[in-house]
């Protein structure tokens, strides 16, 4: 049988899934005399954002790329014995959008179901009324084709907790739900940015103490290179001081020698007579 005929079946316990997103949000504000609900459950996929390890050991590798969507359902999980025990899990069927019913709204049993399936996304939203429902675990199925033309079935399950809402189940794990997780990330962040502001406090007041350090020795610095220039220049101005000075003795002895000889000569002259 061609690989075309392959069914890809993207069990939560068998394959892991990182593109289709399950979520519950609790307690909905609403506009005034609307019935409120006590949370929306919210389930979305986008083609060529999910990738999953795949079960067959063929030689095109272990991945497989959704790239198309036929169908989203949302089931809701009635456990007899425990909510991880798959064996006792009975699936409520919600609602769903296929490619011959890409768009879907339904209100009943307490919940208001909108579902919309594009060429590239598939949303269902369901909002929730009663109380049972909002402490419930829900299971989002999804059908497509990878990019090989193999139908490909994925689920990923929410499971909820006593006091804690909204947590996702991926290959047996329970992993904290969207909102946790970027509380948590916020928390973090805002820590890092603390951390962040007092590294670059500690890194102003130092490098405002090398500047101070570097003023201080620049100004030393110029003041032994004026002291030297100023030594230097009075030394200078003192050799020559001395030299113009023995010029100047120089010249005039010549100048009383010349002055001599005309004398000598002039006597000499007059003796002759």
């Amino acid at each position: 049988m061609g690989r075309s005929l392959y069914i890809i079946i993207a069990l939560s316990l068998v394959i892991c899934c990182h593109g289709l997103d399950l979520t519950l949000e609790g307690d909905i504000p609403t506009l005034p005399g609307k019935r409120r609900s006590c949370g929306v459950l919210k389930c979305a996929e986008t083609i060529n954002a999910s990738i999953f390890s795949s079960p067959f050991n063929d030689n095109d590798g272990s991945s497989v790329v959704l790239d198309s969507i036929t169908g989203m359902s949302v089931f809701r999980i009635d456990s007899t014995i425990s909510k991880l025990d798959d064996k006792n899990k009975r699936k409520n069927f919600i609602g769903s959008v296929t490619s011959q019913t890409p768009t879907l709204t339904q209100v009943a049993n307490g919940r208001k179901v909108d579902g919309l399936l594009k060429a590239e996304r598939a949303t269902v939203r369901v909002e929730l009324y009663k109380q049972k429902d909002c402490q419930a675990d829900f299971i989002c199925q999804v059908r497509g084709s990878d990019n090989k033309g193999r139908e490909v079935v994925t689920s990923t399950t929410l499971v909820q907790h006593p006091g804690q809402k909204g947590n996702q189940l991926n290959n047996g794990i329970v992993v904290p739900g969207i909102q946790q997780l970027v509380s948590q990330s916020l928390e973090s962040l805002g820590k890092k940015i603390e951390s962040l502001e007092d590294r670059i406090g500690q890194l102003h007041k130092e490098v405002t103490n090398s500047v101070g350090l570097l003023k201080k020795e620049l100004n030393d610095n110029i003041a032994l290179l004026q002291k030297d220039f100023n030594d230097r220049t009075d030394s200078f101005e003192r050799r020559l001081d001395t030299k113009l000075d023995f010029f100047e003795n120089r010249v005039e002895e010549k100048i009383n020698n010349i002055n001599n000889l005309n004398k000598l000569d002039s006597k000499v002259s007059t003796e002759l007579a």
